[in-house]
């Protein structure tokens, strides 16, 4: 039964066929902007907060990381020791909870 149909589907010239699809490519392409656009006035405030608040964290632990570097840079050379990992464990613990605070007042002493 599948050759039949296949055998009437060969009957139609390319013509039509090509015909067929230029009627329909463009409103199929308006639906799909159409529910693109739904999607995004319903669903983009979530998105756009959640790309946001990625943004704001890359930016807050990039200064955490200057402002750390400035601090160790500030240390005399022959003060610098190597940190008790008891020590760095707690402070990295710490840091990442209040990342976006200014950690040296609030979460942190160094």
């Amino acid at each position: 039964m599948s050759e039949d149909k296949k055998s009437l589907i060969n009957l139609i010239p390319d013509s039509i066929d090509n015909a067929v699809k230029n009627i329909t490519d463009k409103p199929t392409q308006n639906i799909g902007t159409t529910l693109a656009d739904i999607w995004y006035l319903v669903f983009g405030g979530i998105s756009q907060a959640a790309e946001k608040r990625k943004l704001e964290y890359a930016h807050a632990l990039q200064e955490f990381k200057n402002e750390l570097e400035e601090k160790i840079y500030k240390i005399p050379e022959d003060k610098l020791v190597e940190p008790d990992i008891q020590i760095v464990a707690q402070a990295l613990e710490a840091a990442k909870y209040c990342i976006e605070k200014n950690l040296y007042e609030e979460c942190l002493v160094i």
